[in-house]
């Protein structure tokens, strides 16, 4: 039996393939997140005032999710950068080992970039996501290859892309660029770029509640809401792709040989890593905001090519993590399961 527990917050809404992707029934739990300044970039005031107020929530979200590991009694909990479990872990105990997945957990590894912008950031960052690992086993996702550090439990990986990916082609250039944006308020600013550039077809995807589901600007400039088949399609088939630096979309587009440009959100520390860490591996180029030009001209080259080799490691190296996690149940959680046939995973992930 598999659980999927999802972390859920005001200020993002799902993607269509998340739920799909799973064979049982998805559970939402409020779960703090960012709270954006016109849409443009992270208020940390205001995403301290929302963690303040809504404290109740997370709370009773803790005791959801004890109980879930109580009666399912998992072999091993997979957890996707949800901070609910870390605490949980911390403060409660949850009697079952993890296996706490992202790439943030990078941070802890020598050969990764100090992070850019202040120290304060910085710390804040990495005390998060020392919170959201807290005792578990940390499966750190990374565009390149890199040693495992075994004292810090910690195992390097290739990122976690979806099946879909697999099944398009490469190659493939209609002329248009894709641009996803992590957040709406950016919208001005692709439509300057392309009252400058109105021969260049742009297909934009961006996250607001209120959208339809595809606005025609004019023949040359689409905005969409969020569909993942969609804009995997159109990224197959694209010149080039713009993002606001999430680790994700910089992944696909470099399995798929794309030329990236990366975005990062600003105040957002986590992309501007992203951004920075990307180019150091050749697989995009930075920018501070959205002048499209470096990527008219930007060309593709090994790099994406030794991502592609890194990547197909990832079905092996995943199951070495499950199984070195699985073995760090403790005697308590040994006992518990003794003599039930079946195995059981609850997988809590925070939302996309």
């Amino acid at each position: 039996m598999v659980g999927v527990l999802a972390g859920a917050h005001r200020n993002r809404s799902w993607p269509d393939f998340f739920e799909r992707g799973f064979d049982t029934p998805v559970h939402r739990l409020a779960s703090p997140g960012f709270v954006y300044r016109n849409g443009r970039q992270v208020n940390l005031p205001a995403t301290a005032w929302q963690f303040i107020t809504r404290a109740g929530h997370y709370r009773r979200s803790l005791d959801t999710l004890q109980c879930a590991v109580r009666d399912s009694a998992p072999d091993l909990i997979i957890n996707f950068l949800e901070p609910l479990v870390g605490v949980c872990s911390r403060l409660r105990g949850l009697g079952a080992p993890v296996l706490a997945v992202g790439h943030q957990f990078m941070l802890a590894h020598p050969a990764y970039p100090k992070p850019p912008g202040s120290p304060m950031s910085a710390m804040g960052l990495r005390n998060y996501v020392r919170v959201t690992g807290a005792r578990a086993v940390h499966y750190a996702l990374s565009f390149y290859e890199a040693p495992d550090v075994p004292e810090r439990d910690l195992f390097v990986a290739p990122p976690l892309l979806r099946d879909e990916l697999f099944h398009l082609e490469r190659g493939n250039n209609a002329g248009h660029l894709l641009v996803y944006l992590l957040n709406a308020g950016y919208r001005p600013e692709i439509e300057a770029w392309h009252r400058r550039h109105p021969e260049i077809p742009l297909h934009v995807f961006y996250d607001r509640a209120d959208a339809v589901e595809t606005e025609s600007v004019d023949p040359t400039l689409t905005f969409h809401r969020l569909h993942g088949e969609k804009f995997l399609n159109l990224m197959a088939n694209c010149r080039g792709v713009v993002c606001t630096a999430g680790f994700e979309s910089l992944s696909e587009a470099a399995w798929l040989g794309k030329p990236a440009l990366a975005v990062p959100v600003r105040g957002h520390i986590e992309q501007a890593l992203n951004a920075v860490d990307a180019e150091k591996c050749g697989i995009a180029l930075p920018a501070a905001g959205f002048d499209l030009d470096p990527l008219l001209t930007a060309r593709t080259g090994p790099a994406q090519e030794r991502f592609r080799t890194w990547a197909e490691q990832s079905d092996t190296r995943l199951l070495r993590a499950v199984r070195y996690a699985a073995s760090k149940a403790g005697t308590a959680h040994r006992s518990t399961a003794r003599g039930r046939t079946d195995s059981q995973v609850v997988a809590p992930v925070s939302q996309p």
